[in-house]
């Protein structure tokens, strides 16, 4: 049990202190109909469920997956390695066959990097699958811990995550709802499952947002939120009057949900806060400055939603946004209560001075911005199929700079994300056609 315990401290250590060349994670080939892909993968694990591809950059077919780097083990020691998989699995260690098909075998780790090299090819019929696990006389069987699996940097490896985060990128960015092309992209509700995911509805704004807020975040989205996946839609002058006037018009004649948080609850919500583990995926509403985890920013909540409609969205975060990945915690009114106290008692309130809007305008600008294409899910209106923006290079949403990307959306894409974007779009974007939840599912490494 001690060594169980001083491994995982060991494990911890040996995960800051790796060389700037060792990657995390294991590299995997996989070969099908004479094509190859790449990636990284936390573990030594796949399941390939029987007619799916391996990957969405490959074919369904036959394949075969080799996973190529180290276990780097803090101790040295006499450990079991075990493999559960549908057969046809091999693995070496340190250039020594130790595996031929599923079983366990006894082995001695050096202190340090143990070369692992593994290969399965794909079942014939059924699931093709694999696990890599280990024990010892101090631990029982468990996967190999993701911290433990590390690769030295590729280029092979590099060229090909750059074109998977373009092909994310893509998708989530959701460039098929301006720039549609049923030759080249999947129809809606097929392939990759966040292609043609609907942007949060349009619906009851003015009942949840306050409209000086909204005015300021349709204007520039990414001084609110980092990263945010909204683009800035108008340049230029009268950029933030139309922003206003687009505001107006999705707020005119709306009336705050009723309804009251006892912001005395905070107390309560922060623990609640802390419990749920809101802090992984945002930051504490009370943070300044820029946040070293990317995390979602919250200084802005009290600004933003009314008190009962913040309340209200805790409870069900998708029901006017069905892909978001806000999780549903299935709270209680109260619990509810608490947390949306917390939220508002310790977040910034701005006091912003909006322009007044033109509701009539931004009737408008809401068809002709293109609104609608994201927010409602109908056919593109004004913007140029797919084949031309492939044709034209670094123009449009692609443009490196305010100047030649003129009136079109911005998505404050960062140099890397261009990069990917770029290499995504360089291939024939026939992985967008498939679902693979093989690739879905994995973890990759940060």
């Amino acid at each position: 049990m001690l060594l169980s315990r001083l491994l995982c401290l060991l494990a911890a250590t040996l995960a800051t202190t790796l060389s700037a060349q060792d990657l995390p994670g294991l590299k995997v080939t996989f070969t099908s109909a004479g094509k190859t892909d790449v990636r990284s993968d936390r573990l030594l694990a796949l399941h390939v469920p029987a007619g799916q591809a391996p990957t969405p950059f490959l074919a369904t077919g036959p394949f075969i997956a080799k996973w190529e780097g180290d276990l780097q083990s803090p101790l040295r020691g006499t450990f079991k390695l075990s493999a559960e998989s549908s057969g046809r699995f091999k693995l070496s260690l340190n250039g020594q066959p130790l595996l031929d098909g599923p079983g366990i075998k006894t082995v001695q780790l050096n202190k340090g990097a143990n070369r692992i090299v593994a290969e399965i090819a794909s079942a014939d019929q059924g699931d093709t699958f694999v696990r890599l696990s280990w024990a010892s006389k101090d631990f029982p069987l468990e996967p190999v811990p993701p911290t433990l699996l590390t690769h030295p940097a590729d280029k092979e490896l590099d060229v090909a995550t750059q074109r998977r985060d373009g092909r994310l990128l893509f998708a989530q960015m959701n460039c098929a709802a301006c720039h549609a092309d049923p030759t080249l992209l999947p129809a809606k509700g097929t392939g990759m499952p966040e292609h043609g995911q609907i942007a949060p509805l349009l619906s009851e704004l003015g009942t949840k947002f306050k409209a000086p807020f909204l005015a300021d975040w349709i204007h520039d989205p990414h001084s609110i939120r980092p990263h945010s996946l909204m683009p800035k839609v108008f340049a230029g002058a009268g950029a933030e009057q139309k922003a206003a006037d687009l505001a107006a018009m999705l707020t005119q004649g709306a009336t705050p949900k009723a309804g009251a948080v006892d912001l005395k609850l905070a107390p309560q919500g922060g623990a609640l806060f802390a419990n749920l583990g809101c802090i992984a995926c945002h930051q504490r509403p009370d943070a300044e400055g820029k946040d070293s985890q990317d995390r979602v920013p919250m200084g802005h909540i009290a600004d933003k939603w009314h008190p009962a409609a913040l309340m209200e969205y805790l409870q069900d975060p998708a029901k006017h946004y069905p892909a978001t990945r806000m999780p549903h915690f299935r709270l209680e009114e109260e619990e509810a209560s608490q947390l949306a106290a917390y939220l508002l008692v310790n977040s910034r309130l701005v006091k912003r001075q909006a322009l007044a809007g033109d509701a009539t305008r931004g009737a408008t600008l809401l068809v002709s911005a293109g609104c609608l294409n994201c927010h409602a899910g109908m056919p593109a209106t004004t913007q140029p199929t797919l084949a031309t923006v492939l044709k034209a290079g670094d123009k449009g949403c692609l443009a490196p700079d305010d100047k030649t990307r003129a009136t079109a959306p911005d998505f404050a894409l960062t140099a890397a994300q261009h990069a990917s974007l770029k290499a995504f779009l360089a291939t024939d974007l026939a992985s967008l056609k498939q679902d693979t939840p093989a690739e879905s599912i994995r973890a990759t490494p940060p």
